[in-house]
C-alpha cells in the first residue's frame, strides 16, 4: 500500500497471472483478475489502454457500494450480506448487474407485489416496467490531456467516455441503438459492451466508424458500453 498507493496494475508474467487488479477502500482490498481475449507483451503493452482493464476498475467501484460502513471482519451479518451481493452481482465471475439499489430491491422485496408479472422474467431483470414506455441515453465523456510545451517531448491526449442507457420499457424488449464516430484523422476507438448487449456484425463492425448495438436492456440504468481513443491529434485547450 505505501508503495502504490493509489492500488497498482500487476504486471507480471513468466507464467504467473496477469493482470491483477486492486483498490483499497473502506478498509478492504477489493482484487480481481482480468480475463483479455489475446495474448500481449507484458514488456510493451500499457496496461491502463486495455478496455477490459477499465471495465474491471469499474466493476470494482460498483462493488465498493456494496460494502456498508463501518463494516468488520468480526460482523458475521454484514459479511453474510455482502457475500450475497457479491455472489448476485458477478456469478461465476462474469459481472451481470451491479447496481446495488436494484439487488437491494430483490432481496428485501419490492414495494408493489401485486405488480409482478405472471410470465417467467430472465434473473437479470427481476421485474418489468409497467407504465409509459421511455428510452434515454446520455454520454459523459472525458478529455485527458498532457501537455509538455516543449518540442522535444510529444503531446498526448486521449479521449475515454461511457453511454448510458436506461430503458423503462415494457415486456423483455430488444433496443438498437446506433453508435457514429466523426474524427477526420481516422483513428477509431477501443470499444467493450455491456454482458447484455452485443454489437451487430461482431468486431469488424465496430473498426468502422458507424456500427449498431443490440441488447435486452435490464431493469435500471447500466452502462451500454464504454469507448476509448488512445490518442487525439487535437487539444481542446492550452495553457501557454
Amino acid at each position: 500500500e505505501k508503495s502504490w498507493p493509489m492500488g497498482p496494475i500487476s504486471s507480471i508474467c513468466n507464467g504467473r497471472i496477469w493482470p491483477v487488479l486492486f483498490l483499497f477502500k473502506k478498509g478492504f482490498y477489493l482484487v480481481t483478475v482480468v480475463a483479455l481475449e489475446k495474448k500481449y507483451k507484458v514488456e510493451t503493452v500499457r496496461a491502463l489502454e486495455l478496455p477490459q482493464i477499465t471495465a474491471a476498475f469499474a466493476v470494482l467501484e460498483d462493488i465498493c457500494d456494496f460494502i456498508p460502513p463501518n463494516l468488520t471482519i468480526a460482523d458475521v451479518a454484514g459479511i453474510s450480506e455482502l457475500q450475497y451481493y457479491i455472489r448476485s452481482a458477478i456469478p461465476f465471475g462474469s459481472p451481470m448487474n451491479t447496481n446495488y439499489h436494484l439487488l437491494r430491491m430483490v432481496r428485501h422485496g419490492f414495494p408493489n407485489k401485486e405488480d409482478e408479472a405472471t410470465g417467467r422474467s430472465p434473473a437479470w431483470k427481476p421485474y418489468l416496467h409497467k407504465g409509459k414506455s421511455k428510452l434515454t441515453l446520455s454520454i459523459v465523456e472525458t478529455i485527458n490531456c498532457t501537455l509538455y510545451g516543449k518540442p522535444d517531448y510529444e503531446d498526448e491526449c486521449f479521449i475515454a467516455g461511457n453511454v448510458y442507457c436506461c430503458a423503462d420499457i415494457g415486456g423483455i424488449p430488444e433496443v438498437c441503438v446506433p453508435i457514429s464516430f466523426h474524427n477526420e484523422q481516422g483513428a477509431l476507438p477501443e470499444i467493450s459492451v455491456h454482458n447484455c448487449a452485443h454489437i451487430v456484425g461482431g468486431i469488424k463492425a465496430a473498426r468502422s466508424d458507424s456500427f449498431k448495438i443490440t441488447c435486452t436492456p435490464p431493469t435500471g440504468p447500466f452502462v451500454l458500453c464504454r469507448y476509448r481513443f488512445a490518442s487525439s491529434p487535437v487539444m481542446p485547450i492550452r495553457g501557454f
